[in-house]
């Protein structure tokens, strides 16, 4: 995770590095054009960067970004291939001066007037073509092998210490040099920055990968690399300006150099002490760790072969422990099928696959008055003696049981020429894909509890015939007084006292007159109280003439408790 930050910040900075190439060289050509030459100067006795040297700095610089944020474009290496050209020719020229020269393609009118003011020659120098063409070339190195890795870091250094010497020397004044390094410090700045970029835009390769560890930009080397490039630069220049000024003479001037080069060789050595002593101390950590971890391997050891003897000696227990719950198992498996064998009930569980096994209770043999081996061996025999006025509610189960799974039912059965009932109760088993796989139900023999059904229902409409045709009038209040049950002559009663008929559910005070009503409730809270009302009273009915009744409002006791009247 951190070396993926750390790519990621290589890559932001080489960004921002080649785009300040861009924009430097950008003002470059903007200061050509309007003549700054606060710009073009800034060392007085330097030279100013060469257009066609800022225009190639410009178009590399666009070129690396394009690069990073399009790694699968060709068009990066066209343009590099384009601008080595470019670099080669100048440097041709340079060497065998051809006709043409493309470096004073633009501003040559201004060219020329600063080489008057200058007195030096403002083309781009034999030093600076070179350069770019080794620069381009590292750029266009897209090999992965060791060798190619190595040569273009080599050049990326080196073009970039070569740039720092440039201006090391126009910072030290050093004439014997100047014509070696023949070169605008502008251009030297843009080269380091260019070769700097090339290093960062690489971030896999050895160098710059060392150096952008998390090891290493977190330790003290991170602040040593830089101020091994500034520190001598600083110190130097301090003592030139020392002896330029005659504040200090030459021997205290090298004094001071080798005090620099103690002062490195000195934190050097102490960086690689430390970093020694570190390493001993893990190596004895690491010594102490291995030590105890063969103390704890032994002591391991031991427990595994303490562990082995402990199981096998529980396998051995398991394995007594197994047959036990064999035997269990199967006695309950008997006690179990003895105890199916007498209900009335059938459970049954049919395999769906064509793979598994059929279990049927033994007594189905008794219920279904047929040979057990041929009950197991057709599952479906009962739906050949189902009756016939029956069989439309077989063909419905089935499309209920393949919707819902679970199907519900009680159907007729024609067993040795008698009609028998069977209530039953099914359900599909399915496996994880909803694929069925097997058929298991109970059915129960309920003939006699429908004998017994369709005799109470025979009696109960003997009763109510008879309840009916009374002319007493019987009516049924709940606790909270509302109207449950009552016959035709009490419906006859409550229409010739009110013209409402009674219904059920509603308060019987609703259907009585309303000058009776403070005298039925009074009377309601007697008989809830326990006591048995007996009256005669007289309503005036719908034809005018006077209704003689005789009322009994008795209690309704259930367990102890009154709950109707």
């Amino acid at each position: 995770m951190k070396g993926e930050v750390i790519s990621r910040n290589l890559s932001t900075m080489c960004v921002i590095v080649a785009s300040g190439i861009a924009i430097l060289s950008g003002l470059s050509l903007v200061a050509w054009f309007y003549e700054w030459p606060w710009f073009l100067l800034f060392f007085q006795t330097s030279l100013p960067i060469n257009p066609m040297s800022a225009i190639l700095f410009m178009i590399s610089g666009v070129a690396i970004v394009w690069k990073k944020y399009s790694a699968s474009s060709r068009w990066p290496t066209f343009i590099f291939v384009l601008l080595l050209i470019l670099s080669l020719y100048v440097a041709l020229d340079k060497v065998f001066i051809f006709q043409w020269h493309i470096d004073a393609l633009f501003f040559n009118e201004k060219i020329t007037r600063y080489e008057r003011l200058t007195q030096t020659g403002i083309g781009m120098s034999l030093v600076t073509a070179i350069s770019f063409v080794i620069a381009f070339a590292s750029l266009l190195i897209q090999s992965q092998s060791y060798r190619s890795i190595i040569l273009r870091e080599i050049i990326d250094l080196g073009v970039f210490f070569f740039s720092v010497m440039v201006l090391v020397v126009y910072i030290f004044h050093v004439p014997e040099s100047h014509p070696f390094f023949f070169m605008a410090p502008l251009t030297a700045v843009l080269f380091a920055f260019l070769s700097f970029a090339a290093l960062l835009s690489r971030p896999e390769d050895p160098i710059i990968k060392q150096l952008a560890r998390g090891h290493f930009i977190y330790s003290p080397a991170s602040i040593l690399l830089p101020l091994s490039l500034i520190f001598p630069v600083v110190l130097g220049y301090v003592r030139l300006q020392g002896e330029w000024r005659h504040i200090i003479s030459t021997e205290l001037g090298v004094t001071f150099i080798i005090l620099t080069f103690m002062l490195v060789l000195f934190t050097t050595t102490w960086f690689i002490a430390r970093s020694f002593n570190q390493r001993m101390k893990l190596v004895n950590d690491y010594q102490l760790q291995a030590n105890e971890l063969t103390a704890a391997n032994e002591e391991l050891q031991s427990l595994t072969e303490e562990l082995t003897a402990n199981v096998e000696a529980l396998a051995e227990t398991n394995k007594a422990l197994a047959q036990a719950n064999t035997t269990i198992a199967k006695q309950k498996d008997e006690q179990l099928n003895r105890v199916l064998d007498f209900t009335k009930d059938v459970i049954w569980s049919f395999d769906l696959t064509g793979h598994g096994q059929n279990y049927l209770s033994h007594s189905a043999e008794r219920i279904y008055q047929r040979p057990y081996h041929e009950l197991i061996e057709r599952p479906y025999f009962w739906i050949e003696n189902v009756h016939p006025e029956d069989i439309e509610i077989v063909n419905s189960n089935r499309q209920r049981l393949e919707t819902s799974g679970q199907v519900e039912s009680t159907y007729r059965l024609m067993l040795n020429g008698k009609i028998h009932w069977f209530h039953d109760e099914c359900r599909l088993v399915k496996d994880e894909q909803g694929i069925p796989q097997r058929l298991e139900g109970v059915a129960s023999d309920v003939t006699e509890k429908v004998r017994q059904d369709l005799l109470l229902k025979e009696h109960q409409q003997q009763l109510e015939i008879i309840f009916n045709r009374t002319h007493d009038i019987f009516i049924l209040l709940d606790e909270n007084v509302r109207t449950l049950q009552f016959n035709k002559a009490a419906i006859d009663m409550s229409i010739e006292i009110s013209g409402v008929p009674l219904q059920a559910g509603k308060n019987y005070l609703d259907s009585a007159p309303p000058f009776r009503k403070r005298e039925l409730e009074q009377i309601i809270d007697r008989v809830f109280a326990g006591e048995s009302v007996t009256l005669i009273t007289d309503f005036p009915g719908r034809s005018g003439k006077m209704i003689h009744y005789k009322v009994v409002y008795a209690p309704v006791v259930t367990h102890g408790k009154i709950t109707h009247i």
